[in-house]
């Protein structure tokens, strides 16, 4: 009895195993991905090793998405998912973790130009330059939101800006961590004219930011005012919120 229970069970894994393998792609899309916000106009390829063309996601286009799921990791009630996202202002490489307990995103690295992200045209710098991305791991749950937050970001958009002016501003750091549910990101920077801090929140339905200028060289009010910046009795500062579309 043992036995036939054991042979049953190899050969139902090495079938969930084969439709898996031979599942195409644009069937795994219309079924999972479209009601979860995720569209694309060609795809190729089966699921384990599929390649979209057109996609659209948060509002934003990727013209390339490369996908490769590993089947045997169903087998564990997860899907793991090493991806790799290509366009003219977009290189993000990484793998992510799907679960009925939360989605998990790992090593995910590349660079995003700054326009590409939501409220960016209201950020002091200048959106033409990149956003060098490290995330080690982010994690989020359906009730909790936001539960694990590891990685860096970097950005030279500033020292691109204070070019103009001739003036050395700092290159922003910005560090990922969990701030309820939502997402968080302390960014520091400094330099010979000025020192700053501030924070960026992303949640569900919409984002909030706001920076601080801890310390600046004299005369460097006019640079900081049209970077966006205000001077309030002495304590320069920005802020700024929206959504997603």
């Amino acid at each position: 009895m043992r036995a036939r229970f054991g042979f049953v069970l190899i050969a139902f894994i090495g079938l969930l195993a084969g439709l898996v393998v031979f599942l195409p792609a644009r069937v795994a899309v219309d079924l999972f991905a479209r009601p979860a916000g995720l569209q694309a106009e060609l795809v190729h390829g089966p699921v384990w090793d599929a390649r979209l063309f057109g996609v659209m996601v948060g509002g934003q286009r990727v013209e390339q998405l490369d996908a490769r799921l590993d089947p045997l990791s169903l087998l564990t009630g997860r899907a793991r998912i090493a991806f790799a996202a290509r366009d003219a202002t977009l290189r993000l490489d990484g793998e992510l973790i799907a679960a009925p307990g939360g989605l998990e995103a790992r090593a995910v690295r590349g660079a995003v130009r700054l326009d590409r992200l939501p409220g960016a045209q209201d950020l002091p710098g200048a959106v033409q330059e990149s956003l060098a991305v490290d995330i080690a791991r982010l994690r989020f749950e359906p009730q909790a939101g936001c539960v694990e937050a590891e990685g860096a970001l970097r950005t030279a958009a500033l020292i691109a800006a204070g070019a103009r002016y001739e003036v050395e501003l700092p290159v922003l750091e910005g560090a990922l961590y969990c701030a309820g549910r939502q997402l968080g990101v302390a960014v520091s920077g400094d330099s010979a004219a000025v020192s700053l801090n501030g924070q960026l929140l992303i949640g569900a339905a919409g984002f909030e930011w706001r920076a601080e200028i801890g310390r600046a060289r004299d005369g460097l009010a006019p640079v900081l005012i049209a970077l966006g910046f205000e001077d309030n009795s002495g304590a320069w500062s920005a802020a700024g919120r929206g959504g997603y579309r």
